[in-house]
């Protein structure tokens, strides 16, 4: 039995990040949309592609980097064929409904039944491979506070043009807070017993052409993500990559005489999708959600990929953003960007946010587009800076209220 290439270039391309929170594989942020394995600090994952630094695990036959097919055949021993059907079922793509049930059946027996040791076998390879930069699991525990909230305020308001009503509103409430040795900006997600479970860290030094740091405090649950409940009862909630995307909107909210205290925000720590569900079984009153998420390919691709989970439940899904621009910041994937493109014909505008490291791959990306007749700009990409105010307010008109 045969895939065919529509199917094998789905399960090639699917987020391995998304996929490893799914099957509970742990990965933690290392730095932008860059992750790496709790356990094994050489496997990183970026999108649908992985490599690990350490070398071979499996002989002359082991991948050490590749597509997300060749990362569950490495890291989980299955065969190709196996390995393509699993990644279309977590994926829950609609090709597999292409599959006859009885191929299904036989592939499903054959991953159980017969790949299980040899699954075994890999992971302890891998294990005892990368045993020098294992690192000891440790619990939860939030940083130290400043005896002050000074440098995380000045950031936030300053350089990130957020409201001081909200930013105030967040550190009375436990949300944030500024932590006593790095002086990051801490934002604190809470389980329903309002004890802290998970904690996302913002840098706030900025240093031209530098990117700020990032990251999560070890330990961290996703479920419990960074949110704002209102006090009423609201039917809408809005979904952030980030606390600080989250802030924004609401600053922009007040800016416009809008109330931002009346409705949900969850942020999900980048792309992970363990919050949603969490928070939505937490607050049976939600009806709506409104994604946020960046405007670009992996932000539109979840976007696209939560409304399908969440409308089969029953809610009521939008996108915030313009369906006729795309935002791109990376460009390690041209043969992925082309693909997009070709599957959303009414994008007719590409901006690009360009980091220093990245201008050459960018240089290649933008003239080929622009042969394509699309109209390429490029942001503002200085650190700290925040959106363009006037472009969110603008697009704030197509927001749900």
């Amino acid at each position: 039995m045969r895939f065919s290439e529509e199917q094998i270039r789905a399960a090639s391309g699917v987020d391995l990040v998304q996929y490893c929170a799914d099957v509970g594989i742990p990965l933690v942020q290392h730095s932008g949309d860059t992750w790496r394995h709790a356990e094994y600090d050489s496997l990183k994952i970026t999108g649908n592609l992985w490599k690990r630094h350490s070398g071979r695990t499996n002989g002359k036959k082991g991948f050490t980097q590749g597509n997300a097919i060749h990362f569950v055949q490495e890291y989980e021993g299955l065969e190709f064929q196996a390995a393509v059907l699993k990644l279309l079922e977590v994926s829950q793509s609609p090709l597999l409904s292409d599959l006859k049930p009885s191929v299904k059946a036989k592939l499903q027996s054959y991953d159980g039944k017969q790949k299980s040791v040899q699954t075994q076998v890999v992971r302890e390879e891998i294990a005892e491979k990368e045993k020098p930069e294992t690192r000891t699991k440790k619990a939860f525990t939030l940083p130290p506070k400043n005896s002050d909230n000074k440098r995380v305020i000045a950031y936030l308001t300053r350089s990130r043009k957020i409201d001081h009503e909200v930013v105030n509103h967040m550190i009375k409430h436990g949300t944030l807070y500024e932590d006593a040795e790095y002086h990051n900006c801490v934002f604190v997600g809470y389980n329903p017993d309002n004890v802290p479970r998970y904690a996302a860290l913002k840098g706030t030094y900025t240093q031209e052409g530098k990117p700020e740091f990032r990251g999560e405090v070890e330990g961290s649950k996703k479920r419990f993500g960074w949110c704002f409940t209102p006090k009423a009862e609201s039917v809408l909630l809005r979904v952030y990559e980030s606390p600080i995307d989250a802030m924004s909107h609401m600053s922009i909210e007040k800016a416009v005489g809008g109330n931002w205290r009346n409705k949900h925000y969850l942020s999900l720590g980048a792309l992970a999708y363990e919050a949603l569900p969490e928070y939505l079984k937490q607050h049976p009153e939600v009806k709506n959600i409104s994604f946020c998420l960046d405007n670009d390919i992996a932000g539109r691709q979840k976007t696209e990929e939560f409304t399908v989970k969440l409308e089969k439940q029953g809610y009521s899904c939008t996108n915030w953003h313009k369906a006729d621009t795309l935002i791109i910041c990376s460009f390690k994937d041209r043969e992925g960007i082309e693909r997009y493109l070709a599957a959303n014909p009414q994008i007719k505008n590409i901006s690009f946010k360009i980091e220093v490291e990245q201008k050459d791959a960018a240089a290649g990306i933008r003239q080929m587009l622009e042969e394509r007749r699309y109209n390429c700009t490029e942001q503002n990409t200085e650190p700290g800076k925040a959106k363009d105010i006037n472009e969110m307010l603008r697009l704030k008109k197509t927001v749900d209220n």
